[in-house]
């Protein structure tokens, strides 16, 4: 019955398919060395942004709020009362001509919380900033739709649901209900160091290509969970990873190189080495997440104490 359930949800979502255009076939797959299969599951692109599991670091105040009855979205603006990049951005006239802009402009997805498709990725922060420690795991429900939104390349937009099959644009306006993530593809000033070769690498100032999932519609979460025990799993599944990522840098006279012009809207659905599947497992591309052992050191060593500052488990 439960398979019969998913094959009638993915008839109504559009052809079903083996596969998602571009996504890896198996054989391909079993070609693929260890530590590539393990990044593969962290690579979100065109053909892998449809995820039913996100996740997003908060602070232990949210984690009171939320213990208090709180909703997991629960904020339209920052703590500093300014409004998003995304919605900054989703409101200019630009987009006024393009009817999922207009929809995602709509009140009930004001309030929102942002995330990725890991945790690692961001633990480390932006910069200056800190996310938090906390880690929240969302699941979404089996027929949520997430978004993409790229205002700067084309298309600039696409539609998938959480299991990653494709939508059409007019299923999506007709079921406006079920809109619950954007993926969210962006660019940003800023300065940072390409490692474009084996050379020395390079600081750089110029616009940033950076993602974010950005949750917006509480009604299509299927489950939340805090310091749960598949929370914490992901968790040491991930330092795991990290730890294999980082023996493998460490191996590495010169690494393969890749393109930065590669990071440009992110548009790749073909990997061929290490370098490019860790590219495009990041949400965005800053000195913390550079490809060394000492970078790599300093991720795994901020997973591990958020992993040991996860408090009582919280769930719904």
């Amino acid at each position: 019955m439960r398979c019969f359930n998913r094959l009638l949800l993915l008839l109504l979502f559009g052809v079903l398919s083996l596969s998602a255009p571009g996504a890896l076939r198996a054989e391909d797959f079993a070609r693929r060395t260890p530590l590539e299969q393990e990044l593969s599951r962290y690579v979100v692109s065109p053909a892998t942004f449809g995820r039913r599991q996100l996740y997003t670091w908060t602070k232990p105040e949210q984690i009171a709020e939320l213990r208090a009855g709180q909703k997991v979205l629960s904020r339209r603006v920052s703590s500093a009362g300014e409004p998003s990049r995304f919605d900054l951005i989703l409101a200019e006239k630009t987009f006024d001509g393009f009817p999922l802009a207009v929809a995602l402009r709509d009140a009930r997805f004001a309030s929102k919380r942002f995330a990725w498709a890991a945790a690692w990725p961001t633990v480390m922060g932006w910069e200056k900033e800190s996310y938090g420690d906390q880690l929240l795991q969302i699941t979404l429900k089996d027929d949520a739709i997430i978004i993409a939104f790229m205002p700067y390349c084309e298309p600039k937009f696409a539609c998938r649901n959480a299991l990653g099959q494709e939508l059409d644009e007019a299923f999506v306006l007709a079921h406006p209900d079920k809109i619950a993530v954007v993926y969210f593809c962006a660019v940003r000033p800023g300065i940072r160091t390409e490692q474009s070769d084996t050379t020395k690498p390079v600081r750089k100032e110029g616009l940033i290509h950076y993602r974010e999932y950005v949750v917006c519609n509480e009604a299509m979460i299927a489950a939340w969970q805090y310091a749960g025990e598949e929370t914490k799993k992901e968790m040491e599944t991930e330092i795991a990873f990290l730890k294999s990522w980082q023996a493998y840098l460490m191996t590495q006279r010169n690494l393969p190189a890749y393109s930065p012009r590669a990071l440009r809207c992110y548009s790749a659905t073909r990997f061929n080495n290490p370098t490019m599947q860790y590219q495009y497992a990041l949400a965005f591309p800053n000195d913390f997440c550079l490809m060394s052992s000492p970078c790599a050191g300093q991720i795994i060593a901020a997973l591990q104490a958020a992993l040991a500052a996860q408090g009582s488990p919280l769930s719904r």
